[in-house]
Order: C-alpha cells, then sequence, then structure tokens
C-alpha cells in the first residue's frame, strides 16, 4: 500500500471520530427559535420545538455533515438564571457560537454579549448573530435591529435575518456558518485528531529506518576496507541505492508519490536518488571524503581501519538526511490529504 493510501485509510476513520467534528453551540435568549433553526438547517425536524419558552431543558446535539451542532437551553428563565446557565453549559468550550435573539435585548443577553466578545477575541472563535422571527421586520427595523447588535458585539460582522415559518434567511445563514471558518475549524479538528495517530506512525516509520540506516551503514564500513584503493565505488552504489529503497519502504513512499508531488522541492530530491546516476551525483558531492577514505588504505593497519569508519560514517550521515527528507515528504502529504478532506467537507 502506498503512502498516499495508506494515509487516506486512516484519515478516513480520524476524519469520522466524534474528536473531528466542529462543535457549533445555538444559543440565546428563551424561546428565539434554536432548535427551529438547527432543524432548518439539517433539513429535518431532529430538535424538539413547541410553544413553551424552555422546551430545550439540556444541551441536545445533532449531527450535520462533518458537525455537531449543540441546542443549548435559554438563559435567563426560571429553570435558567444567567450565571447558572453559563457556568453549567460553559458557551466558551465550542469552536463556533449561534447567538440567536427574536426581540429586544435584555440585561442577561448584554450579559451574554459580553462574554461572548470577550472570548471570541481572546480565542478566535467566530460568533455568528442572527434575528430569528424577522418575517415581519420592515428594512429600517432591520438596519437597526443590526446596529444595536453589532453596537454590542464590535468586529463580529453580519447579523442574519431568518425566518423558520418561511426558511427567510436559512441559506444565508448556512453560507456564514459553513464558509471560511468552517473550513478552518475542520482542519484545525482534523489535524488535532490525525496528530497522534500521525506521531505513531511517523514514530515508527523513524524507527524502521533507523534500524536500515544502521544496517547499510555497516555493510558500506565492511566495504571501506577493500585493500584497493577506487575499487569500492561501485560496490557502495548497490550499497545507498538498497539502503534509500528501503529507507522509502520504511515510510510507504513509492516512485507514484513522488511523482504526484514532483514540484515539491522535497520531492524532487527524493526522486533523484531513485537511480544510480542521482547516487553517483551526490557521492561527487563527498568527492573530498571519499578520496580520503580511498587515500587511507594505503597506509598498512591504521588506513584501513580508518576508511571501514569513514565509510560507516558517511552512510550514516547521508542516510539519516535521507530519512529526514522522507519524514517530510510524508508530512507533506499528509497536509495535502487533510487540505482534500476538508475541500471535500463543503461539496
Amino acid at each position: 500500500m502506498d503512502l498516499r493510501e495508506s494515509f487516506r485509510r486512516a484519515l478516513e476513520e480520524i476524519a469520522a471520530n466524534d474528536a473531528a467534528y466542529v462543535r457549533i453551540a445555538f444559543a440565546g435568549q428563551p424561546g428565539a427559535g434554536k432548535s427551529s433553526l438547527i432543524n432548518a438547517i439539517i433539513g429535518e425536524p431532529v430538535a424538539a420545538v413547541g410553544q413553551a419558552t424552555d422546551v430545550t431543558r439540556g444541551a441536545a446535539e445533532y449531527d450535520y455533515r462533518f458537525q455537531r451542532l449543540v441546542d443549548l437551553p435559554g438563559y435567563g428563565t426560571e429553570r435558567f438564571r444567567y450565571e447558572d446557565w453559563a457556568e453549567k453549559f460553559r458557551p466558551e468550550q465550542y469552536d463556533a457560537l449561534v447567538y440567536v435573539c427574536r426581540g429586544k435585548l435584555m440585561a442577561e443577553d448584554d450579559s451574554f454579549l459580553k462574554s461572548l466578545a470577550r472570548s471570541a477575541e481572546r480565542k478566535g472563535r467566530p460568533v455568528y448573530l442572527v434575528r430569528n422571527h424577522s418575517h415581519d421586520l420592515t428594512e429600517q427595523e432591520r438596519q437597526l435591529v443590526a446596529e444595536d447588535m453589532r453596537s454590542r458585539l464590535p468586529g463580529l460582522g453580519t447579523v442574519a435575518f431568518t425566518d423558520c415559518r418561511y426558511q427567510e434567511g436559512i441559506g444565508r445563514l448556512k453560507e456564514m456558518i459553513f464558509s471560511e471558518d468552517f473550513r478552518r475549524l475542520r482542519k484545525e479538528r482534523v489535524t488535532r485528531a490525525f496528530s497522534e495517530a500521525k506521531e505513531r506512525r511517523l514514530g515508527e516509520s523513524a524507527r524502521q529506518a533507523e534500524a536500515v540506516i544502521e544496517k547499510y551503514a555497516r555493510a558500506a564500513g565492511l566495504n571501506g576496507v577493500n585493500p584497493i584503493p577506487g575499487l569500492d565505488i561501485g560496490v557502495d552504489l548497490g550499497i545507498y541505492f538498497k539502503m534509500y529503497g528501503a529507507i522509502r519502504d520504511s515510510y510507504n513512499i513509492q516512485e507514484a508519490d513522488l511523482k504526484k508531488y514532483s514540484m515539491a522541492p522535497v520531492a524532487k530530491k527524493l526522486l533523484e536518488l531513485l537511480t544510480n546516476q542521482g547516487i553517483s551525483l551526490l557521492l561527487e558531492r563527498y568527492a573530498g571524503r571519499l578520496f580520503f577514505k580511498d587515500m587511507l588504505k594505503i597506509i598498512p593497519g591504521l588506513g584501513t581501519a580508518v576508511s571501514a569508519l569513514m565509510g560507516y560514517q558517511l552512510a550514516k550521515i547521508t542516510g539519516s538526511d535521507y530519512k529526514a527528507d522522507c519524514k517530510s515528504f510524508a508530512e507533506n502529504v499528509m497536509a495535502a490529504l487533510i487540505e482534500e478532506f476538508v475541500e471535500a467537507d463543503e461539496v
């Protein structure tokens, strides 16, 4: 299995896991229609709605694509004073917040909006402002409502006007929520969820590569004892060719992977070393050391020992550099696949 396919399978499993879901909370005035908005967004009556102002009594969660829409009960009711509500439901824990109101903003709303403003500024958390039940509002009234809400949450952008009875503004609200902010949040979530698996995978690959380097460095060291100067370069090429191939195998990197990303500098470096010619060019960059190794063979006793050490060290150095390039390439592939997943989530 090649690198892309093995990463893709791991990513598919992790991306569908709870930890990778973007959690968006709907909060605000009691009876503002938060549950109805969630139903309108999902397109199914998943959330309970009713005439009472406290139908939602706990944090109810609903999955929509790769988001978890969280329906929080309204604050400022007999059941939930604002202070108790804030402590119990901790709105700051969510990736994004949709603030929903249906009428004039009260003291409890001011307290909540101030906390949202602090949280948004401190954590870079997106906040979306929604005035629901707005079908009968005139254009002038909408402008006044938008100015009022933006004055309480400066710098937080557009106010969406919605009405679930007429499906008004639902498309606009979805555009606001599932746009650049969603892509950023989804990418952060997937990357964070994938990080542990990625490090485990790359750690195992690194251990395999280290064993490979040690094996072929010893072979290069033994070849360095060859008493005839200048005749071990061809053998070195074979050793290096096998070593680099085995390091790539440790990371599941195949030629097709490298060609797919051939414009990336690290991929170009790895492609160069797929042939004996490329390896010869690499060894030419170490010509001084190789010449020194061959000349040392002429010195009886000491020369062959030092030459062997030089062969061993040279293979270790170049092998370690190659391993670092393979790791970098693998990380680039992972980043590209995450981008693909995030883009696919939007479709």
